[in-house]
């Protein structure tokens, strides 16, 4: 996993790097990191995270949420990129790309998707389960037509 990361969306937010917790920060930007997670290393636009994490609402000017999303993507990167990086200004982790911002982390960082795979492969053992529990009611019935020829005579 690119530097140690390892994030839980199955239940609370969880962040660790080589098994130590880390505090994601506030509100914003759990939801930040969490919808940024869930778009599987793709780039979201700006304007869609503003809209997603500062839906309107009546009375609300709209004018500061991009400020307010500089803001909290500066804090997550702050708690994800290696600090001799942060000091650069280069960025591994949290990217910025002409599309938006991304996460590049490897899939299998994340619980949800190391859980699908589990499902996934339990899934492949049942199948495999029940192929073989086929097998041997058609054993089992060979063996018990044989007996009772044999037994039988």
């Amino acid at each position: 996993m690119r530097q140690g990361l390892d994030f839980g969306l199955l239940g609370p937010l969880t962040v660790r790097r080589a098994r130590t917790v880390l505090d994601p920060g506030r509100r914003k930007q759990r939801l930040l990191l969490i919808r940024l997670l869930l778009a599987d290393g793709r780039a979201v636009a700006p304007q869609t995270l503003c809209e997603e994490l500062w839906p309107q609402q009546p009375g609300r000017a709209p004018g500061g949420a991009m400020g307010s999303l500089h803001a909290h993507i500066s804090k997550v990167r702050a708690v994800l990129e290696p600090q001799h990086l942060r000091r650069q200004g280069t960025f591994e982790v949290l990217v910025t790309e002409p599309l938006g911002h991304a996460l590049r982390v490897p899939p299998e960082s994340r619980d949800t998707v190391r859980f699908e795979r589990a499902l996934a492969q339990a899934r492949r053992f049942m199948d495999q389960i029940e192929d073989l529990d086929t097998s041997w009611d058609g054993m089992r019935s060979t063996i018990t037509s044989h007996a009772a020829k044999h037994c039988g005579s």
